[in-house]
């Protein structure tokens, strides 16, 4: 346990000095392009813009892993694998995740307790894997949840479609109900009129108040319905 301590401290003594004038730069550029950079391929949705992003990164990585402490920093290339599983189809995307784990591997070369490469490479591909199938699970609930959401609206939509109809078969009910009374109404004051004017006029005006009832009915309706448009329109909104 000693000889193993004593290795170590021999180890971390023989690392080279940092760089933090390339250190530093490249840390911030390697951060900025992964923010920036990753969602300018995200929404360009081109393979050639992916895999140039990719591997200028990995490229970036690789440098500060060579200017940092003799490769200490390895796990900063993890994202890498989880952005060519959402950028990249499934066969360039496994060639990204190996490269990945390649890089990782080879940078933890230098740890005292990890002497060969298969143990290196066991440890750089467990946490590549527990990264790709997190990113995995992620990607399906998103879509999971986009899918319920348009289904959500759709469904909104129909109840919707189905309610203006409801509507505007009521209003053609109660509209038609109240013109044929206000028909019958008219008739019969023109019938009665010339021999009865008072009868006459009291079926105009019964015609006359049906009109009014029969307009604020219409009204109604109609006000219904755009309420139930409006919050169709606001469904959406709602549903984020």
């Amino acid at each position: 346990m000693a000889t193993s301590i004593t290795e170590m401290i021999a180890a971390a003594a023989m690392m080279p000095d940092v760089s933090w004038a390339q250190l530093l730069p490249l840390s911030a550029l390697y951060l900025a392009l992964g923010i920036w950079g990753f969602d300018y391929a995200r929404r360009r949705s081109s393979l050639l813009i992916s895999l140039g992003y990719l591997l200028i990164e990995f490229a970036l990585g690789m440098r500060i892993n060579a200017l940092a402490w003799g490769g200490s920093l390895p796990l900063i290339l993890l994202p890498l694998a989880a952005q060519a599983v959402i950028l990249l189809p499934r066969l360039l995307a496994a060639a990204m995740c190996i490269l990945v784990i390649a890089g990782i591997s080879g940078n933890l070369s230098w740890v005292p307790a990890w002497p060969h490469w298969l143990r290196n490479i066991a440890q750089a591909t467990a946490a590549v894997v527990f990264v790709v199938v997190y990113v995995g699970v992620a990607q399906r609930e998103r879509e999971a949840r986009q899918r319920t959401e348009a289904l959500s609206a759709e469904v909104a939509q129909l109840a919707a479609a189905n309610e203006r109809n409801r509507m505007a078969r009521e209003i053609h009910d109660t509209l038609g109900h109240y013109l044929t009374i206000i028909h019958v109404q008219l008739e019969a004051a023109r019938a009665v009129i010339s021999s009865d004017a008072e009868r006459g006029m009291l079926a105009v005006t019964c015609a006359q108040a049906l009109a009014k009832d029969g307009l604020a009915a219409v009204r109604q309706s109609v006000t219904a319905l755009m309420i139930t448009a409006f919050a169709t329109r606001l469904s959406p909104w709602r549903a984020r």
